[in-house]
């Protein structure tokens, strides 16, 4: 056979390659075995239907108990909202005794005496007694509202908090505490600026704060009571009720301090809520002292005593509390002075958080998808727009999250449960500042929903971080208005053969 017969030879068996496949590509495109024909509807392209006329009935309720106990960043301050009205933040905190329950340096160990008694030092001088609390941030800085100046006022507690760092504490708790004020002042917040502490020769630097002096004769008392740690016959023979040598006889001398503000002159739209720092280092409740010594060389001279400090350490339990007076906002349907109601609200809903507003979803009618041919559930997605009207200066919350409800439970800790899609990385809830909304992608909850694997439940809907960031945003509501979109949830299904 030549190159030219061979040549042909292939020509033709290649050829004929071809038509044998084509063959089997055309018999497997065709209408009796196409793929997915024993799934999809006769007669039609595989294709996704779209719905959003999903009934959903949107309710507000006032929330007002959230913990807030063992937090990072604790909140403080007051400020009144245009819409939402006024707001309070206050801290209750417990104090620290230094590491090893050593209230003071050992240099101050005199005459058989370990700590500050004014009898049995008759030359010792207090200056004063210090609160300093350092500035933390949060969300949005260092302050949600306006940086403008606060009056602190402090408050020695009648009884301590308890010593259990489990136990639970919640936005709407209490402690009770002397009425008379321990210190107050007027304070002008500088977030950005190192404070630097001076007494006598001792300089120390700090991250920003602020100070407040504690009243003399409270600290006269805190010095002359608890402080003397008299060591003849040993630590083990120390009265428990009088001397610091423990945390739980230091708090049963200083039981803690309550540090709110009192600004009732705060206009729609002025104050702000400080985002404190405790546990970190410069905040503490110091004392400055100082005493004289007479030497035949020197004559009189002065001792200054370096500042010490008790501190705001994690073994110690801090917890916010957040005062809301919605009187005068738009959503106030309870004259009565209850004010915990769920209120219908389809037009504009409003979530707050530190224990303030939120929304509750009722999706009555999503069962009877079941009814229908069975279904693909391609995407489903819950819109929640934002009116925009409302930022005069108070940014949304950065993040929400929308939880089912256990119409059931009687617990507070399962009254609600994280839907299937929580977790994953299209679940959303980020707030989108480009198309002023929130999204959730709740795909497979409504999926297990219409095939019976779950029950219908309702939502709650509220700040992702709620005991610390102070942000609230006014929402659409979940009827047609002008010029303003509506809260939906947008169905993508295809329809399935019966």
């Amino acid at each position: 056979m030549n190159k030219k017969s061979v040549r042909y030879f292939k020509f033709q068996y290649l050829f004929g390659l071809a038509c044998v496949a084509a063959g089997f590509s055309f018999n497997s495109c065709s209408k009796d075995t196409a793929i997915g024909a024993n799934v999809l509807p006769q007669n039609s392209y595989f294709y996704a239907n779209f719905s959003d006329t999903a009934t959903i009935i949107s309710t507000l309720v006032l929330e007002d108990t959230v913990p807030t106990n063992q937090l990072s960043t604790n909140l403080l301050g007051s400020y009144n909202d245009p819409i939402f009205g006024p707001t309070k933040a206050s801290i209750y905190t417990q104090l620290s005794l230094p590491s090893g329950n050593n209230p003071f340096p050992s240099s101050w160990l005199t005459g058989g005496t370990y700590g500050l008694n004014s009898s049995n030092w008759p030359t010792l001088v207090l200056d004063s007694a210090v609160l300093a609390i350092c500035y933390g941030s949060g969300t949005d800085g260092y302050t949600y509202g306006d940086g403008s100046p606060q009056t602190i006022e402090l408050y020695q507690l009648k009884k301590g908090i308890t010593t259990n760092t489990d136990t639970s504490y919640y936005s709407n708790a209490s402690i009770p505490y002397n009425p008379a004020p321990i210190g107050s002042r007027n304070v002008l917040p500088n977030f950005t600026t190192n404070d630097t502490d001076k007494y006598g020769p001792y300089v120390y630097p700090y991250s920003p704060r602020w100070r407040v002096k504690i009243n003399h004769a409270t600290a006269l008392k805190w010095i002359d009571t608890g402080l003397n740690r008299t060591f003849t016959g040993g630590i083990s023979t120390l009265d428990p009720d009088t001397s610091y040598n423990s945390q739980a006889s230091f708090i049963r001398a200083i039981p803690g301090i309550y540090i709110t503000v009192n600004n009732s002159a705060q206009l729609p739209g002025q104050g702000g809520l400080w985002y404190m720092n405790l546990p970190g280092g410069g905040s503490q409740l110091l004392f400055y002292c100082h005493y004289s010594v007479v030497t035949p060389t020197n004559g009189d001279s002065i001792i200054y005593l370096p500042p010490t400090g008790f501190n705001f350490q994690s073994s110690v339990n801090i917890f916010s509390h957040f005062d809301h007076d919605y009187k005068s906002s738009p959503f106030y349907k309870n004259p009565s002075g209850k004010g915990h109601d769920s209120v219908y609200s389809p037009n504009v809903n409003y979530v707050q958080s530190i224990g303030g507003v939120k929304v509750k979803l009722t999706m009555p009618y999503l069962k009877n998808w079941s009814n229908k041919v069975p279904i693909i559930v391609n995407k489903a997605e819950l819109d929640i727009p934002i009116i925009t009207y409302d930022f005069e200066g108070y940014t949304p919350p950065g993040n929400l999250l929308l939880w089912g409800i256990n119409d059931t439970s009687t617990v507070v800790s399962t009254a609600t449960f994280a839907l299937p899609d929580y977790g994953g990385s299209n679940y959303g809830g980020t707030y989108d500042a480009t198309n002023q909304q929130y999204v959730f992608v709740i795909t497979d909850y409504i999926q297990e929903l219409i095939q019976g694997k779950v029950k219908n439940r309702d939502f709650y809907l509220f700040p992702g971080n709620r005991p610390v960031d102070a942000n609230r945003v006014v929402l659409s509501g979940v009827t047609k208005t002008p010029n303003q979109p509506r809260i939906r949830l947008k169905i993508f299904y295809t329809p399935l053969k019966s």
